[in-house]
């Protein structure tokens, strides 16, 4: 019953098909990096990665994995991404860095015509579900994999040295795909997510929603053999593929270049759409201070969905509102103009106190599937959640 719910990307993007942005070019500085086989940690003689991670950029840089995509509305999703990559140490230490693995759905029809017709009410991809977008072709690893058919292409490999620990950076650039990895008789060490160092810890699973990055260490402690890395996809609406078994290969320095592995592996729990983890400690630690906050009900941000037959869209209102830009009077003409008052409800802007401050929301999701959420350009802090509706917003907590 929720399928037709899963068109909401191809929806949004398609809103603002006429419109977009170039992509930037960004030149970063290059520095030396002090790290060696046996330290991946080390910054400088004097700096140390668990006081003063963030106190100043040492010289040989940060640790940060991210992406860029093109923000012209769909083209990403016919390729236009990649990963950015600026090396520093890590949480923990490796011997080799195996560069960025990127994940993504495939579609072998062009995604504007396949929006097209996701956002076409008499011929949905699932019959009788208006806004139903189509199984993704395949899952992609560095841009590479078999046709499902049997009919060509070739797996992506990555070669582990037995005895050595390898430093892999995961990131998920799906237009509608998410789910879960798992890599056959190994573990991951989480060494970063979404762009902030950890303390390490060990998952044998990691679910990755769309544009979810984490850095972990592999291992290399198993008999020299090749083994599956594996993506499988949760019962509930947030991805399918027409690949019932997408996966890489992860080969020990010795073994076969030519031969598959062996033993499949087990698939992890349904990951219900939604990483559990809310244990991860980032290696410079903060907190807010609830106790200085007065609730309001002004502070909570209702999260819903809504769907509109007659144009086969999904809409995803924050504050009871979904955005709808302007392309013609951006935000900033309205803070250059001092007219902040007088932009549109249907902006959905929300003003905070000023900068350097704290300022606490309770964003409820009253819908019946799991929805990421994220806000450019910062951090938050998760103060508290669960499962369920919370009556009369932040006043009742």
């Amino acid at each position: 019953m929720f399928k037709p719910l899963s068109g909401l990307l191809w929806s949004l993007l398609l809103s603002g098909l006429t419109h977009g942005s170039p992509l930037a070019e960004h030149v970063l500085e290059t520095r030396q990096s002090c790290n060696t086989a046996s330290n991946r940690q080390c910054w400088t003689s004097s700096f140390d990665i668990n006081t003063d991670y963030e106190a100043h950029v040492p010289e040989t840089g940060v640790t940060r994995q991210t992406r860029y995509h093109s923000h012209f509305p769909l083209q990403y999703g016919n390729g236009v991404l990649g990963p950015i990559v600026i090396k520093g140490p890590a949480s923990a230490d490796y011997d080799t860095d195996l560069g960025p693995l990127v994940l993504s759905d495939w579609y072998y029809g062009s995604v504007f015509e396949i929006a097209y017709r996701v956002n076409n009410p008499s011929n949905p991809f699932i019959p009788n579900f208006p806004g139903s977008p189509p199984a993704s072709d395949n899952v992609l690893f560095n841009g590479r994999n078999i046709n499902p058919d049997g009919s060509g292409g070739t797996y992506t490999r990555k070669t582990l040295t037995k005895g050595k620990k390898h430093l892999l950076r995961l990131i998920n650039t799906s237009l509608q795909n998410a789910f879960t990895v798992s890599l056959v008789g190994h573990t991951f060490q989480v060494v970063a997510t979404d762009m902030v160092p950890i303390k390490p810890i060990t998952r044998d699973h990691l679910f990755l929603g769309i544009g979810q990055r984490y850095d972990v260490i592999i291992n290399a402690n198993q008999p020299t053999a090749n083994y599956w890395f594996n993506v499988t996809f949760s019962a509930l609406p947030c991805g399918q593929s027409d690949n019932p078994y997408p996966a890489a290969i992860f080969s020990y320095s010795g073994a076969s270049s030519t031969s598959l592995p062996t033993q499949r592996g087990t698939a992890p729990p349904d990951s219900r759409c939604a990483a559990p983890e809310r244990d991860y400690s980032p290696i410079v630690p903060r907190s807010a201070d609830v106790n200085s906050f007065a609730p309001t009900t002004s502070h909570t941000l209702n999260v819903d969905l809504t769907v509109d037959n007659t144009q086969a869209r999904v809409f995803w209102p924050v504050n009871n509102s979904p955005l709808r830009v302007n392309w013609q009077e951006p935000t900033l003409r309205y803070v250059a103009n001092n007219t902040l008052s007088s932009v549109p409800r249907s902006r959905n802007l929300i003003q905070i106190p000023g900068s350097n401050t704290l300022t606490y929301f309770l964003l409820q999701n009253n819908s019946s599937i799991p929805h990421p959420i994220h806000l450019h350009g910062h951090d938050g802090y998760d103060d508290a959640t669960g499962l369920g509706m919370v009556a009369g917003g932040l006043e009742d907590e």
